[in-house]
Parts: C-alpha cells; sequence; structure tokens
C-alpha cells in the first residue's frame, strides 16, 4: 500500500513536471526521485494517512463529527511500513425516537394589516417629489434642505469625515446626529450658520465618538415634500392595474410572508421537540471546536463595527454563557437532524440541491450560473445541511400530533 502511494504520487508529478530534456510524462522515475523525493514523500503520506482512516470508517459503524486531528510522527518512505494515529469526535448512539408522541402547535395565520400600509406607505415614499421653492424663507420641520457643511475642531482645523457638499437634508428625520437638523431649524435659507453638536459617546466612527465639533453649515435651497395619494394613478407607476390590483398583491405577497414564518417556526419547534425527547450527550473536543468558531465569527462581526480589540475581549467574555449555549444548541441539532435522516432514510440528492439552487436564482433574479459560482464546496455541503434539516423537520410535523390553534 505504501509503495503505491509513492508510485501513484510520482505519476502526479510526473504529469505535471517541465523537466528539460524531457517531453511532457516522459521522464524517467530515477531522475523524478532525485529531484521530487520531498514532494513526493508529503503526497504520499497525506494521501495514505486520508485514505486509511476513511477505509477504517466504512469497516466500522461509527460515523464522525467535525474534523479528524491526524498526528504523524513520521513521514512515510518507499519499502517501510508506515503509522499514524488520528483523533475524532464521534456522533452519539441515541435511543430510537417516537415521533407520534411529540405535541405541536401551529398558530393560525391572519393578514397583518400594518405590514400591508408599511408597503404601501413606502410606495408613497418611494413616488415622493422634492420640489424646490424660490421663495426666501425660514426653514422648518419637513422641509429638505440642500447643504454644504464642515465640522472644525478647537483649533479651527477641518476634521475628517465631517465635510460634505450639496447634501440634501431632511430636518426632523433624525438622519444626522442630535442637535445637528434641531440647530437647522427656523434658519433663513439662503444662508449660513455656525453651531456647536457633540456626538455621541457610542457613534460608530470612534475618533469621533464623544467629540465636540463645530459645525458650519451654508444653506443652499429649500425643497418641499410633494407625497402622492394612494390611488390608480400611483399604483401605476408601480406597475399596478390600479389601487385595488395593488392592493389585492400586496396582501397576498404579506400573507404568504407570514404563512413562510409560521412555517419556519413549526419546523423548528419540530427540531426543538425532537432534542427535547432524548438523551444528546455532546462531544467535548467537538463543542470547543464549536465555541471557537462562534466566537471567530462574533469578532469578525464586532471588527465591522469598529470595535477595539479591548471592547470585543470584553463582550466575548460577558457572552460566554450564551456563546456556550449557543454552540450546545448547533450541535445538538446536527445530531438529531444527522440521526432522524439516517434512521429513516433521508437523503439530500444533486437534484435537490440543483432545484433549491434555481429557486434562489429566481428570487434573486439573477443567472443560475452566476449563483452557482457564489458557491464554495463547503457552502454547498452546508445548503445540503439545510435541506435535510427540513426533509427531517417535515418528517417529524407529518408523524406528531399537530394541533392547529384558530385565529382570534
Amino acid at each position: 500500500m505504501v509503495n503505491q502511494a509513492f508510485e501513484q504520487s510520482y505519476k502526479k508529478i510526473r504529469k505535471e513536471a517541465s523537466i528539460k530534456g524531457f517531453r511532457p510524462n516522459k521522464a524517467p522515475l530515477e531522475m523524478l526521485r532525485k529531484m521530487y523525493a520531498p514532494h513526493a514523500m508529503q503526497q504520499a503520506t497525506q494521501d495514505l494517512a486520508t485514505s486509511s482512516y476513511e477505509n477504517a470508517l466504512k469497516d466500522s459503524n461509527v460515523r464522525p463529527i467535525g474534523d479528524p486531528q491526524f498526528n504523524i510522527e513520521s513521514s512515510a518512505q518507499e519499502d517501510a511500513a508506515f503509522s499514524f494515529s488520528v483523533s475524532c469526535d464521534f456522533f452519539p448512539e441515541l435511543k430510537p425516537i417516537d415521533l407520534k408522541t411529540i405535541k405541536l402547535g401551529k398558530p393560525a395565520t391572519k393578514l397583518d394589516s400594518k405590514r400591508v400600509t408599511d408597503i404601501l406607505e413606502s410606495l408613497k415614499k418611494n413616488a415622493t417629489e422634492y420640489i424646490p421653492i424660490s421663495e426666501e424663507r425660514s426653514t422648518k420641520e419637513g422641509d429638505v434642505v440642500k447643504i454644504d457643511f464642515e465640522g472644525m475642531d478647537e483649533n479651527k482645523e477641518s476634521i475628517a469625515g465631517t465635510k460634505g457638499a450639496d447634501y440634501s437634508l431632511e430636518l426632523g428625520a433624525k438622519h444626522f446626529i442630535p442637535g445637528f437638523e434641531e440647530n437647522l431649524t427656523g434658519v433663513p435659507c439662503p444662508g449660513e450658520k455656525t453651531f456647536d453638536v457633540t456626538f455621541p459617546e457610542d457613534y460608530n466612527h470612534k475618533p469621533l465618538a464623544g467629540k465636540k465639533v463645530s459645525f458650519k453649515v451654508t444653506l443652499k435651497e429649500i425643497s418641499e415634500k410633494k407625497i402622492p395619494e394612494l390611488n390608480d394613478e400611483l399604483a401605476a407607476k408601480f406597475g399596478y392595474k390600479n389601487f385595488a390590483d395593488c392592493n389585492e398583491q400586496i396582501e397576498t405577497l404579506v400573507l404568504k410572508q407570514q404563512n413562510d414564518e409560521v412555517q419556519a417556526q413549526l419546523e423548528k419547534s419540530a427540531i426543538d421537540a425532537a432534542i427535547n425527547s432524548t438523551s444528546i450527550p455532546l462531544p467535548t473536543k467537538t463543542k470547543e471546536k464549536t465555541v471557537e468558531n462562534i466566537k471567530a465569527d462574533r469578532k469578525k462581526q464586532l471588527l465591522s463595527q469598529s470595535k477595539t480589540e479591548d471592547e470585543i475581549n470584553k463582550i466575548l467574555e460577558d457572552t460566554t454563557s450564551n456563546i456556550s449555549q449557543e454552540s450546545e444548541v448547533i450541535l445538538k441539532t446536527s445530531i438529531i437532524v444527522s440521526f432522524l435522516s439516517q434512521s429513516n432514510g433521508i437523503k439530500i440528492t444533486a437534484e435537490d440541491i440543483e432545484a433549491e439552487l434555481v429557486s434562489q436564482a429566481q428570487q434573486n433574479n439573477m443567472p443560475l450560473e452566476d449563483l452557482k459560482k457564489q458557491y464554495s464546496s463547503d457552502q454547498i455541503n452546508q445548503l445540503a445541511f439545510v435541506l435535510t434539516q427540513k426533509k427531517v423537520a417535515k418528517l417529524i410535523i407529518d408523524s406528531c400530533t399537530l394541533t392547529e390553534e384558530k385565529s382570534n
């Protein structure tokens, strides 16, 4: 087996190597041994360890969870025995679960009129026109003013990140820091005003957090908002036949969203119920690795929010318990989904993956091939797990006692 691994390594090297005086794939083996022995040794060692581990799994009834840790004290050598050790956590053995004993409740779906109203209001907002006024007057809340502004420190020097030109700002919308819009309300336009404001202590740009800044603002123009009415004319602008058609389609969309949310919550409840119906021991090393992964993801998120290293460490320390609980949920979900899918013959096929990708491409209005390029092999594996989880949840829901709650 060892010599065969080396033979395969040299065959691969021979195909890829460019050796002067020899055509591709024609260099003699002895020359390859002299020139590429370390590389062949490394490749053969890796192949031997991986194939031996995979064969050992096939010959046993255990299933690994997480990545194996190989301990190779010395590389493989031709004409010599090769030994190594590998450590890995395995899926625990679980007792059979009688899914018929699980009880779940499914909330009734009642159209959320507020969501419909919010969408209609967003259409009005998107169709709102801003009409510049010719008269000179003082600004008032609700005006959209075009301004130039610049922030300066106590030495009257410009501060980076506090300068803008021809910026449109709606007074009273609270898009700027507290005090800025208020200082521009009731000011003659055209005109200028200089005033001080202090940035919030938790401002996301750290150099400005808690800093007192003197702003010089030039008001150049006032525009008044012309908000359209909800009528057939507005509906036509967004491609609807009339307002009745617009309202009906939005209601249908909202109801579908609510049904999808109820279904997602029901699927989660089904998995949680299965987890709670049995005892699931957690592999120690895999749990530790899961905690590390969660912390790494959390740290990446906090860094994107401009948090300092000390702030990040403090947040991670304060949330240690929550992270530990999160890791347990992730692991138990993985174990129960694996157990129920295997014991009930649930599998995800290439056709299942393809169908999901087609659906996602349609939802995102993008070519299927472009979407596929965004998926790495690890992400495809993750997608397969998500689809497996949905099938397992359906199995539980179809098998359990399901009570559909009445709407109020």
